[in-house]
C-alpha cells in the first residue's frame, strides 16, 4: 500500500534531483514528512513532563507548518511585504516554487497525529503505520482529512475481500463520477470558467447565474472527489469519514459548516477553534470571544491557498458567523421564529456570496462580480443556456434526496444477481462518458 501510494503521488509530478537519481518532489516533500513526525512522536513519548512534552510539540508542530508555509506561502509573504515596504526598500523576489501535491492535507492530518499523541488520544504507532497513514493515495489529494484514531485501527484487522461492500463502493464510485464529470466539468466550462476570467464583459444575469454555477460546481466538483476516495477506500476495506451532508440544505452558516467539508471544519475546531478558547475565553478577554471564531475560519480560509481573496473569504465566513449568533440569540430572546424555508434560502445566498470572493482571482475581480451582481438587472445574457440552467438546478435538486433514498437505491443494487449488477455499472459508466466532455483537475488538488 505505502508502495502503490508513493507511485500515485510521484506519477508525472516535477522531480528533484539528487546527481546520479532523481525523485519526484511531493515524494521527497512527503517522505520527509513522515522521517520527520516519526521522529518528533518518538522524542514526545520519551519525555516525562507535561512542560517538556509541550515543547516538541510546539517543535513539531512548527516545522510541520514552516515546510507548508515555505513551499505553498513564501512568496505570497515576500510580495505582501514588497508592496507594504516598497516605497522604503526593496525586497528580493524569489523564483516561484512548485508546490508539491497534496501537502495540505497530509500536513494537518500529520498535526492531528501529534496532538492527538500529545494528548493521549492515540497511542505512537510504528513506522510503516504512520507512513501508511500519511501517504494513503485515495484520498490524499483532496481528503476527507482521516485522523490517525480513525484509520489507524483499520490496519490491525485483516481485511476479507468477501466482506468488502463493494456495491456500495461503486455507488459511491458512479455518484462521485456524475458529480464531477457531468455537472461541474460542463458548468466550468460553459459559464464558470468564462465568466470569472473576464468578469468586466458580464451583465447581471450573467453574474449572478454564475455565482450560483460556482456554487453547485464546487460543490459538485469537491463532493464527487471525496465520494470517489470514499468509494475507492472501501473496495480496498477501508472506511472513511463522510465529507459531506447536503450543505445546500442547511437552514444556518453554523448548519452549513457542520454539512460541507467536514473533516475539515471538525479539524479547525478540535486543532484551532478550541486551542484558542473556543466560546469560553479570548487571549484578548472575554468580551473578544467572537475572535476565535473569525481568526478560525480566517485560518481555514488561507488554508486554501496564497490568495489574498482565501483570507478575505475566510473573514467574510467568521463575520457572517459571528452576526449570526448575535441575530439567533436576539430571536430567542424575543421569541422570534423565522420560517426553515426562509433561514434556508438566506443561508444559501451568504454561502453564495461567499463564494464569489473565493472564486475570483483577486480582490479587484470580486468587486466587479459584486457590481455586475448590484447595477441593475437586464434580460441580455451570453452565458446562459438551456443545459447550464438544467445543470445547475440538478446540482441544488440533488441536495434534497434524502440519505434513505440513496441507500436504498443501493440496496436494490446489491440485491440484484453480480452480473446484472456488472451490467448496471458498466452502462453507468459509458452513460458518464458519453455526457461528460473534456475531464477537468479536482479544484481541491490546487489546495
Amino acid at each position: 500500500m505505502l508502495v502503490a501510494s508513493f507511485f500515485f503521488l510521484g506519477f508525472n509530478q516535477p522531480s528533484v534531483n539528487f546527481g546520479i537519481f532523481s525523485l519526484p518532489l511531493p515524494c521527497v516533500v512527503l517522505g520527509t514528512s513522515i522521517v520527520g513526525n516519526y521522529l518528533f512522536t518518538n522524542l514526545l513519548a520519551k519525555q516525562s513532563s507535561d512542560r517538556a512534552k509541550k515543547y516538541v510539540l510546539i517543535a513539531a508542530i512548527s516545522t510541520n507548518v514552516g515546510a507548508l508555509g515555505y513551499f505553498k506561502y513564501r512568496n505570497f509573504v515576500l510580495e505582501q511585504t514588497y508592496n507594504l515596504f516598497s516605497n522604503s526598500f526593496e525586497i528580493p523576489r524569489l523564483s516561484s516554487l512548485i508546490v508539491p501535491i497534496a501537502i495540505s492535507f497530509f500536513t494537518f492530518q500529520a498535526i492531528s497525529y501529534l496532538v492527538d499523541v500529545y494528548r493521549g488520544t492515540i497511542e505512537k504507532v510504528s513506522f510503516l503505520d504512520l507512513a501508511v497513514f500519511l501517504s494513503f493515495f485515495p484520498h490524499l489529494v483532496a481528503g476527507p482529512i482521516v485522523r490517525a484514531s480513525e484509520f489507524i485501527p483499520q490496519l490491525r484487522n485483516p481485511i476479507n475481500p468477501r466482506t468488502v461492500e463493494g456495491t456500495r463502493a461503486l455507488t459511491l464510485i458512479t455518484r462521485g463520477l456524475f458529480k464531477k464529470m457531468v455537472i461541474a466539468d460542463l458548468l466550468y466550462v460553459q459559464i464558470v470558467r468564462p465568466a470569472f476570467g473576464a468578469p468586466t464583459t458580464l451583465g447581471a444575469l450573467d453574474s449572478l447565474t454564475a455565482a450560483y454555477a460556482y456554487a453547485v460546481q464546487l460543490y459538485c466538483d469537491f463532493s464527487g472527489y471525496t465520494d470517489i476516495a470514499i468509494g475507492v477506500a472501501l473496495l480496498l476495506g477501508f472506511k472513511f469519514p463522510e465529507n459531506f451532508n447536503r450543505p445546500y440544505s442547511a437552514t444556518s452558516l453554523r448548519d452549513f459548516w457542520s454539512r460541507w467539508h467536514m473533516t475539515l471544519s471538525r479539524w479547525l475546531k478540535d486543532y484551532v477553534y478550541i486551542p484558542l478558547g473556543g466560546n469560553r475565553n479570548s487571549i484578548f478577554g472575554n468580551r473578544f470571544i467572537s475572535f476565535n471564531l473569525i481568526a478560525t475560519m480566517a485560518i481555514g480560509g488561507l488554508w486554501h491557498g496564497a490568495n489574498t481573496t482565501f483570507i478575505v473569504w475566510g473573514l467574510f465566513m467568521g463575520i457572517a458567523l459571528v452576526i449570526e449568533k448575535y441575530l439567533r440569540n436576539f430571536n430567542e430572546k424575543h421569541n422570534i421564529v423565522v420560517p426553515a424555508v426562509l433561514r434556508r434560502i438566506i443561508t444559501f445566498h451568504v454561502v453564495t456570496f461567499g463564494w464569489i470572493i473565493f472564486a475570483s482571482e483577486s480582490m479587484t475581480n470580486a468587486k466587479i462580480m459584486f457590481s455586475n451582481i448590484f447595477s441593475g438587472f437586464s434580460t441580455s445574457s451570453e452565458l446562459i443556456t438551456f443545459a447550464v440552467v438544467v445543470l445547475i438546478a440538478c446540482g441544488i435538486f440533488i441536495q434534497n434526496i434524502p440519505e434513505s433514498r440513496t441507500s436504498q437505491i443501493t440496496a436494490f443494487i446489491q440485491s440484484r444477481p453480480i452480473m446484472l449488477q456488472a451490467a448496471i455499472f458498466g452502462v453507468g459508466l459509458m452513460l458518464l462518458s458519453a455526457l461528460s466532455g473534456n475531464v477537468s483537475a479536482f479544484l481541491y488538488g490546487f489546495f
